[in-house]
């Protein structure tokens, strides 16, 4: 998933070239210096309103900590001693990882796939967060996800090679069902190992909402 903060400045007499587009920022709670951390790369700014392209929920910084309403300061530089503006949070929300987000080397085809049985039922938020996607901010994050149609499908993000995709099928008003899941021939493990993994990925991709979202 992709995360945005829609920030409104404070503090008054803010530089424009410190808050153009592309620039980093930091952020913190407090005014001390000791206490910035990243906060994510402008990517729409005027004089009052910036859009930060931000990663927070990687920190675990959890809405109620940095949500709407927080006042945080802001500065270019996380080891200055002097914040270069206050300034309140407006919005934070998600946005869906699409396709396009990862290069798709190596898909899975007919020829090369293996059916797994597989159950599992998540209910309608679970589902609209699982579909949010998962997005690699660095190598150490293995995977690339999407979802297209209720199909969802997991990469690995540093070969783009497709291992595993699944559907997402309606049950009722409230719940939704995964019911089959393909996997590549290639990958090197027993199947109940390939459907112990897969079971743990996607239940800690949902456990993750609550953890954010709090």
């Amino acid at each position: 998933m992709k995360e945005t903060l829609e920030l409104e400045i404070i503090s008054d007499h803010v530089p424009k070239d410190k808050i153009t587009t592309e620039r980093s920022l930091y952020y913190a709670l407090t005014e001390s210096p000791l206490d910035y951390r990243y906060l994510g790369r402008i990517i729409a700014s005027d004089k009052t309103k910036l859009k930060i392209d931000t990663f927070l929920f990687d920190q675990l910084v959890t809405h109620a900590q940095v949500g709407v309403g927080t006042s945080i300061f802001i500065a270019n530089d996380d080891e200055s001693s002097l914040p270069l503006s206050k300034a309140k949070v407006v919005k934070r929300y998600f946005s869906r990882v699409t396709k396009d987000d990862w290069e798709t080397k190596e898909p899975i085809t007919a020829d090369k796939e293996e059916l797994l049985d597989f159950e599992m039922t998540i209910n309608e938020e679970q589902k609209a967060f699982f579909e949010l996607g998962t997005y690699p901010l660095s190598m150490d994050h293995k995977w690339f996800m999407y979802c297209e149609n209720d199909i969802f499908h997991f990469l690995r993000s540093w070969t783009g090679k497709e291992f595993f995709k699944g559907e997402l099928v309606k049950i009722d008003q409230e719940q939704w069902k995964i019911t089959t899941i393909k996997t590549d021939k290639t990958w090197q493990a027993s199947r109940s190992e390939k459907l112990l993994y897969i079971q743990e990925l996607i239940e800690g991709k949902i456990e993750y909402m609550d953890t954010i979202l709090g």
